[in-house]
């Protein structure tokens, strides 16, 4: 529906900045907006594409009204006003009232005379469907149920009997309200089913996800407070109690009995055992199970929690398997059906994503956050390795992605491979045996270190480049992508190709790193030295050597000379 910035600006109670007479007629995503479109920006991960939108509006808060080059809706709130004012422009279609010839409607059932009934929807006997609502094709609502006013049951959705709705409720395709709870009790000759007699109460303005089921109470209802909004493919067993502003992300479980009380959020996976007691505005976060009551607000996490109350609990997941010797700082994340060996210890802050494996002896410092798939201290690919217990050393901030593999050290070295400091190592990367990584180095894609290899702080290593066993990369050095070293590279010297060769200095680099314009030019006349001017290394080493008193940012790229064991790149 076309309306005026002038006028969503009213009616939302939002500050307009710009030309109140400008028309929108849909909404969009930032990137994708066009000059008809409203969007928003509630998150500062977006904030990148705020300057290049093509909208005639976006929804913000005031402190990013001056990066807005468009007209800005101030909201103190910009999702929620952006939710409100879509579903004021692209409403949800009005349908005909009516019966469709193919429906089936009990001659006891009640149907307000402005509702639509669509092909194949069966409403059973003494049910009643209140005004302005939706039911779709395929849906059937059974026996003895009441519907409130402006439901909508999209298509194929399931009120087996004894259910009451309230008002506004939406109901997603393949959803089961009212089946059976899940009531048995054992005896010698087997299992004997427990008659249900409850119903289930769903308050106004509820939500329910596609494919969920909330079974009826045993004795007396399951009930679903007002503003309860729940994700696809959750259950709710027989005599769950959820609070009223409730949500629940996808493939949550709660086992009967369990009460949860209002504002609650329980991410994706998440769920409780039978009859645990769930206090008001706490968060439940993903692939956690809550074993005993919760009594005070707060974030939990963990599987299972155990209900004391701290605000945040230690995050490991029930599937992870932590060996006895292991030592896992109270604040470390680990996730999902990951391995920690023995003689691992990890620092705190430490965040350790689904399926990684760490092997010992292994030691993980602070504030690092390791990802998806990742080996991490397993045994050196090395044929003369016998069993050797090497070490692992991996310090603090350090980010290592999707499969990523580094192995331990042997005892032909120093029996230890070290990684520094605040590095990136990035997805597919590979550290072998007795490397050691400096900080703040950056490992692109696919980035192979073989055995022994040296890389100094600031290095970056460009996509798919490869590091010969014993080669050393000097100081802010930069690896073109592709690139195969197999000598030293210099401190500073940018190389590429396949074998590596210097292409000149990492200038780029260094202006980054807050070098000087005196100290880059000064490095640049030590690489033409060395490079450019024909001399032997031993000469150019004799010519640095002379100005390097005064120029004390020569001194990595001298003593990377001197230190050479493989010869450097030429």
């Amino acid at each position: 529906m076309p309306i005026s910035l002038g006028e969503l600006a009213t009616n939302f109670g939002c500050e307009l900045i710009g030309d109140p007479d400008t028309i929108v007629r849909d909404v969009a995503s930032l990137s994708n907006a066009h000059s008809e479109s409203l969007t928003f920006l509630s998150s500062s991960s977006y904030l990148g594409q705020l300057s290049s939108t093509k909208a005639a509006v976006v929804v913000l808060r005031a402190e990013d009204a001056a990066a807005c080059p468009v007209a800005a809706l101030i909201s103190d709130n910009p999702y929620a006003s952006y939710a409100r004012m879509a579903a004021l422009i692209c409403p949800e279609p009005v349908y005909e009232p009516g019966i469709h010839a193919s429906a089936v409607v009990a001659d006891s059932a009640v149907i307000a005379k402005n509702v639509h009934v669509a092909a194949n929807a069966v409403i059973g006997e003494r049910t009643s469907i209140g005004e302005n609502s939706y039911v779709g094709p395929g849906t059937v609502i059974g026996p003895d149920c009441n519907v409130g006013d402006n439901c909508r049951f999209v298509a194929n959705v399931t009120v087996v009997k004894n259910v009451r709705i309230g008002s506004r409720g939406l109901f997603h395709p393949g959803a089961v309200i009212g089946s059976d709870g899940f009531g048995n009790a054992m005896t010698p000759d087997g299992w004997v089913k427990v008659p249900q007699f409850g119903g289930v109460s769903i308050g106004n303005d509820v939500e329910i996800g596609a494919n969920t089921t909330i079974d009826r109470g045993a004795m007396g209802d399951t009930v679903i407070e007002d503003g309860v909004r729940i994700d696809n493919l959750c259950h709710l067993a027989h005599n769950v109690r959820i609070g009223e502003h409730t949500a629940i992300a996808a493939l949550s479980g709660f086992a009967g009995s369990t009460t949860i009380g209002k504002r609650c959020m329980f991410a994706g996976n998440s769920g409780a055992v039978g009859q645990v007691n769930v206090c008001d505005d706490v968060v439940v976060m993903a692939q956690s199970v809550l074993s005993k009551d919760i009594t005070e607000p707060g974030t939990y996490s963990a599987g299972p929690i155990d209900g004391q109350g701290q605000e945040t609990r230690r995050m490991i997941h029930a599937t992870a398997i932590i060996a006895d010797t292991a030592k896992v700082a109270d604040d470390v994340e680990i996730g999902a059906y990951c391995v920690i060996g023995d003689h691992v210890e990890i620092g705190s802050g430490t965040k350790i994503d689904s399926h990684v494996v760490i092997n010992g002896p292994t030691k993980i410092g602070e504030d690092n956050h390791i990802y998806q798939f990742a080996s991490i201290g397993d045994d050196p690919q090395d044929k003369k390795y016998a069993g050797e217990a090497t070490r692992l050393t991996i310090g603090d901030r350090n980010t290592i992605r999707e499969f990523c593999t580094v192995s331990r050290g042997t005892t032909q070295d120093i029996g230890e491979t070290v990684i520094g400091d605040d590095n990136w190592i990035m997805a597919y990367c590979h550290i072998a045996h007795d490397c050691f990584i400096g900080s703040k180095i950056i490992m692109a894609n696919n980035t192979t270190l073989a055995g022994h290899v040296h890389l100094d702080d600031w290095v970056i290593c460009g996509g798919f480049s490869g590091v010969h066993q014993f080669c050393r990369v000097g100081v802010h050095a930069f690896l073109g992508m592709y690139t195969g070293v197999n000598r030293d590279v210099p401190a500073y010297t940018l190389v590429s190709g396949q074998p590596a060769v210097p292409k000149g200095i990492n200038s780029e680099g260094l202006k980054r790193r807050d070098f000087s314009t005196d100290q880059i030019r000064n490095i640049k006349n030590a690489y033409r030295l060395v490079y450019r001017k024909g001399l032997k290394l031993a000469e150019a080493v004799e010519e640095l050597e002379a100005v390097v008193a005064e120029q004390q940012e020569l001194v990595p790229f001298l003593e990377s000379l001197r230190s050479s064991e493989r010869g450097i790149v030429r």
